[in-house]
């Protein structure tokens, strides 16, 4: 058998092309596939606050990282993180969200080598100091704990009247 001619091959490709072109055109112009109704999406998460969605692991990381913040900045009594913050839940976000903020702060700042990145500048500045503000201030009456009598006091009953019109 002798080898086609260019002619030959031209005319063979001019017959595949007309032949992928109809197939083409077949596949644009199918109607969808059916695949039934769009599986419904899933729902939304609920919320819920660092504590009640907390292992026991990042309860005792959040300790840790208290205690070694207490000590590490040799905090005055201006500043006293009392024992008994764990019985404040409002205390206990508080210090879950600056210990998270500090994670990526302290992370960057190593990553970024003997010129630091500014990072924990602005941990310390945005979080920690506000934080502690709040705690050590009277927000939430953690000020009245002393050693023998703890303060923390928590409703069960609805605190917000439901009932009540808007004018």
């Amino acid at each position: 058998m002798t080898d086609p001619t260019p002619e030959q091959r031209i005319t063979a490709l001019e017959a595949d092309l007309e032949d992928f072109r109809a197939l083409l055109a077949g596949v644009l112009n199918a109607p969808p596939a059916a695949t039934g109704p769009a599986p419904p999406p899933p729902p939304a998460p609920t919320p819920q606050r660092w504590a009640d969605r907390a292992t026991a692991d990042d309860q005792t990381a959040l300790f840790d990282w208290v205690d070694a913040l207490t000590d590490d900045y040799s905090l005055s009594s201006d500043w006293p993180m009392k024992p008994c913050w764990p019985a404040h839940p409002g205390v206990v976000e508080e210090l879950a969200a600056v210990w998270r903020a500090w994670i990526p702060a302290a992370i960057a700042d190593d990553a970024a080598g003997a010129d630091g990145s500014g990072a924990l500048t602005a941990w310390h500045t945005q979080w920690l100091w506000p934080c502690m503000k709040r705690i050590t201030k009277d927000h939430y009456g953690i000020t009245s704990c002393k050693p023998d009598k703890h303060e923390a006091k928590r409703s069960n009953r609805p605190l917000t009247d439901r009932f009540i019109a808007a004018d």
